[in-house]
């Protein structure tokens, strides 16, 4: 993957976290970087950025929760947008955590589908086998899905979530953004540093989130932190979902 991709994945991280200070220069450098790369994308970024500069801090936050927190079919959790409150999903947060194990990866108080940790997750990991399935089967469609609930908006944070998926969609030409979830294939990642085998059925049953903004995700020694897959043949292939 290319550095500027990862950079801009976790840009758009940034950008789509829970606004702090921050996010006016995120949205900055984000605008920029997608100028040399999607210009489209980067449209939908600098009509954002407008946004951001006419609200305050405070505002930003209450649109924020607002459209995330509160409204499920605009919330971030990319597994909820597939496979709904299921079993699947369960498999899915699975895999998810086996392969953040295997990277050495935290996505620290949050649930492993949530959208910025997934952009953290393919900005910080080295295995094009799994992110790019991830980018392609998974946080596409749950996108498509997304902007389709906020009817046409052309408002807060209908804009950069809809800049991610142009963004996506030139990253990864040939891709339909509406792939059956049947077909969805993530690999089991290779590694693993010993322990307990982590089963879907442990995940059934879980909140839509665990916070309304739980901290943030990154890469860090996580073992003593999660449940630690040692035989990724104990979870079952997610292709059939």
């Amino acid at each position: 993957m290319l550095e500027q991709t990862r950079r801009l994945f976790k840009l758009l991280a940034d950008v789509l976290e829970y606004p702090s200070a921050d996010l006016a220069a995120s949205v900055r450098e984000c605008r920029q970087l997608l100028a040399e790369t999607c210009s489209e994308a980067a449209q939908e970024m600098r009509t954002f950025a407008d946004f951001v500069e006419g609200e305050s801090l405070g505002s930003l936050q209450e649109i924020y929760s607002r459209t995330f927190d509160v409204t499920p079919t605009t919330n971030m959790y990319v597994g909820y947008h597939l496979f709904g409150e299921s079993y699947k999903r369960g498999a899915f947060l699975a895999r998810l955590q086996e392969a953040f194990v295997a990277h050495r990866f935290s996505c620290g108080s949050e649930l492993p589908d949530h959208l910025c940790v997934l952009l953290r997750f393919a900005s910080a990991a080295d295995d094009p086998e799994f992110v790019t399935p991830l980018l392609e089967e998974a946080i596409l469609p749950a996108l498509t899905k997304i902007e389709a609930a906020f009817q046409e908006s052309r408002q807060g944070y209908a804009l950069p979530i809809k800049a991610l998926r142009l963004f996506l969609r030139r990253a990864l030409p040939g891709v339909s953004d509406t792939l059956p979830m049947q077909e969805l294939t993530l690999p089991h990642p290779p590694g693993g540093h010993g322990g307990p085998p982590l089963r879907p059925e442990d995940w059934v049953g879980i909140p839509l989130s665990t916070s309304a903004h739980a901290t943030s995700p990154g890469t860090d020694d996580i073992s003593h932190r999660a449940p630690n897959p040692h035989s990724a043949s104990r979870i079952p292939h997610l292709e059939g979902l």
